[in-house]
Parts: structure tokens; sequence; C-alpha cells
């Protein structure tokens, strides 16, 4: 890339930032997300920068717009290589679940690949009224995947109706 084609778009407001832009607004594409992963990573190298330094438009000061639409967080997360890689989903559990949008299945991906995601879960499900006995099944490590969402999703609903 040439400089003048890093400035281009929001970007260019702001010369000392790389603008990698995705279509989508949070319903990204699995192949819209490795790309973005790539180029990410290739810039984070070249200019020695960690994955903290990587922001979506909404995370600029005087910025009223949701995009890029997903949670930063993860996408940081995933660039640090912080979360478990999704071989660790079993072959049926990625055949078995179906998603149109790339940046829900890596969302999903990342939550299940997260201890501190699946504590997380198992403890809003107990405050919401689910028993104490998934604290000691989670750290036993006998929770299955299901468990972990069904509990994280029952909790949702509980603490909203």
């Amino acid at each position: 890339m040439t400089q003048k084609r890093l400035r281009t778009g929001w970007a260019a407001r702001t010369p000392t930032f790389i603008n990698i832009c995705l279509v989508g607004n949070g319903s990204f594409t699995e192949e819209q997300e490795r790309t973005f992963d790539e180029r990410a990573r290739y810039w984070m190298q070249r200019l020695g920068l960690p994955a903290s330094a990587v922001k979506g438009h909404k995370e600029f000061p005087g910025q009223s717009t949701n995009c890029p639409g997903i949670d930063m967080n993860l996408v940081r997360a995933r660039l640090a290589g912080q979360v478990a890689d999704t071989s660790a989903l079993s072959k049926n559990e990625k055949s078995d679940l179906k998603f149109t949008s790339g940046t829900l299945r890596k969302e999903f991906e990342t939550f299940l690949g997260s201890k501190a995601q699946r504590e997380i879960a198992v403890k809003a499900a107990v405050e919401a009224g689910y028993s104490e006995k998934w604290i000691k099944v989670l750290g036993e490590g006998r929770a299955a995947d299901g468990d972990i969402v069904m509990l994280g999703l029952g909790a949702l609903i509980r603490a909203n109706k």
C-alpha cells in the first residue's frame, strides 16, 4: 500500500491512523474477517503495535456511530491470540451450528474458547437461579459447550423477563 492509499476514507482526517474498512456493520463474512485479521496483524507487526492499539470507528472521540457493529474487545483478544483456536470445537459442533454472520460465529467461538467468559456465563446463571452445581461442574471441566451457551442464554432471558 502506498502512503496515499493509507490515508483514504475516515482516516484521511487523522493521518496518523491506518484505516481498514469492512462493509457490513457487524454482519461480516468469514472471508472479510479473515482478511481483516491478516491485514491488522501485518500492520501491527510492521509498526510494532499491540492488539490494544486496534480501534473501531466508534471508539474514537467525538464519534456517534455503532461502526463496526461488533465487540472490539473480542477482536483485540483474537488478534492478540488470547482466545482458544476454533479447532477446539468438535467437528460435530461446527457442522451442527449454522451462522449467517461470520461475526457472530467468531464471537460464539471466542466465547467458548475464553475461560473468563465461560465463568461469567455460569456465574450469571447461578445468580439468575440456576443450580450452584454448575460452578463445580465448570471447575472440574465437565461442562459441555452446549451447557455453557444455554446457561448464559438462560441467565439473559431470566434477567429480562
